[in-house]
């Protein structure tokens, strides 16, 4: 090899070990699965289920808590965090504190069924969650079982609006902890550090939920049940993901200047933020079929797959020739346990 022809030999060795590399295979996997288009799908499933779950969860909360100031506060606090742009807090959002207060008199038979509505709205981002996870590991979507798929489905809904519900007290909790931590160090409430305090407790009760959420869609919605420990390392980046998105969600989504356009603009970022969302959650759920795949191969062929592939950077100096070819994602029945067996990935 001429001397000329050694650094492009070298250039072309390095991107052949980039594209072996996990990271590049999650994408690779991700992209020939459809994950862009299914995840533009379940955006728009989760707008509108965003505005029933808030309609849902605020008439069932003035309903049986009897508007408890505390809890109500708590809760609109905490969606309003967790979903930059849904609810107005004074930055713009997509509905007003006001109009949350109105929510519960609208339940009469009339809203009961608009609830019923709401609530098969719900249902249908859950199947469109459901649909895109399993599209990653190549597995169909679930056999249509009416009855027992939307009582679990209507479980699952429960299960997730009471740990809304837990995860916005503790947030109240945990905010007035750390002010009062800073109060007895001799610093005031409006302190540094009493901002220090609530900012990392928050964060931490954040990445706590959205891990838990994570593991919930894939082992129990999506019915891919893969070991906690495997799952574990990805579900926590999936949440430092989604954390960082709820931080930064505000640049996102905003009205603007223009009055005329501020609930499109809102919406439009709403959109896009949930777009995103998205796209973290089925990178994730890519990335655990990529986890599996990989754990298959090291053990029916003694091999040292990891997070670098199967090539090592040295052998890239080498040439592309010396590095091994990406590795096909091929998630068998025994790396995971589902309802379907699935003989396409065998």
């Amino acid at each position: 090899m001429s001397a000329q022809q050694k650094p492009v030999s070298t250039v072309q060795g390095l991107i052949a070990w980039a594209m072996q590399t996990r990271p590049a295979r999650v994408m690779a996997h991700y992209t020939s699965r459809g994950g862009p288009v299914l995840a533009g799908g379940m955006s728009y499933s989760s707008l509108f289920a965003a505005f029933a779950g808030v309609w849902t969860l605020f008439s069932v909360i003035g309903l049986f808590i009897a508007r408890s100031e505390t809890v109500w506060n708590a809760l609109v606090d905490y969606l309003a965090k967790s979903v930059p742009g849904l609810i107005d807090t004074g930055e713009g959002g997509a509905i007003s504190p006001e109009t949350l207060q109105g929510v519960p008199s609208t339940l009469s038979w009339t809203g009961a069924v608009a609830l019923v509505s709401l609530i098969f709205t719900l249902f249908g981002w859950l199947g469109a969650v459901r649909t895109g996870v399993r599209a990653q590991f190549g597995r169909s979507p679930l056999p249509q079982q009416p009855v027992v798929a939307q009582l679990r489905d209507l479980g699952l809904l429960v299960g997730f609006g009471l740990l809304v519900i837990i995860s916005a007290l503790a947030s109240t909790v945990s905010s007035g902890l750390g002010r009062r931590i800073s109060a007895l160090l001799g610093f005031g409430e409006q302190s540094m550090l009493s901002w220090l305090l609530v900012t990392i407790g928050s964060l931490l009760l954040s990445l706590v939920l959205d891990a838990i959420i994570l593991i919930v869609i894939m082992r129990v919605l999506a019915q891919v049940i893969i070991p906690v420990r495997r799952m574990l390392p990805v579900v926590i980046w999936g949440a430092v993901a989604t954390t960082l998105l709820k931080a930064v969600g505000g640049s996102l989504i905003g009205g603007g200047s223009n009055p005329l356009l501020a609930g499109f603009l809102t919406i439009v970022g709403l959109l896009l933020w949930f777009n995103l969302l998205s796209q973290t959650v089925l990178i994730a759920a890519a990335w655990l079929a990529v986890v599996a795949s990989d754990h298959e191969v090291n053990e029916r062929h003694d091999g040292d797959l990891d997070f670098w592939g199967a090539s090592r950077l040295q052998d890239a100096v080498r040439g592309p020739n010396a590095v091994e070819s990406p590795l096909p994602v091929e998630v068998p029945d025994s790396a995971i346990k589902t309802d379907e067996p699935d003989t396409e990935a065998r």
